[in-house]
């Protein structure tokens, strides 16, 4: 799976892992599938107003790519 996780800039690098991990087990995949190794802070992304929708009530946006 490869997906994004679209956060404002100030949030801990924790508080992310921990948003990717429960994105996983939604999906039912499992949080130990969360490689840290495959993490990169690679760029940045507009922010359209359905992600600020999310980020206001959940604090990140998921951006699905493959597999997801």
């Amino acid at each position: 799976m490869h997906f994004d996780i679209i956060v404002p800039e100030n949030t801990p690098v924790d508080k992310v892992f921990e948003f990717g991990k429960n994105y996983l087990e939604i999906k039912g995949v499992g949080s130990e599938a969360l490689q840290t190794k495959l993490c990169n802070f690679c760029h940045v992304e507009h922010l359209q107003e359905h992600m600020a929708e999310d980020i206001d009530k959940k604090g990140y946006y998921i951006l699905e790519m493959q597999g997801c």
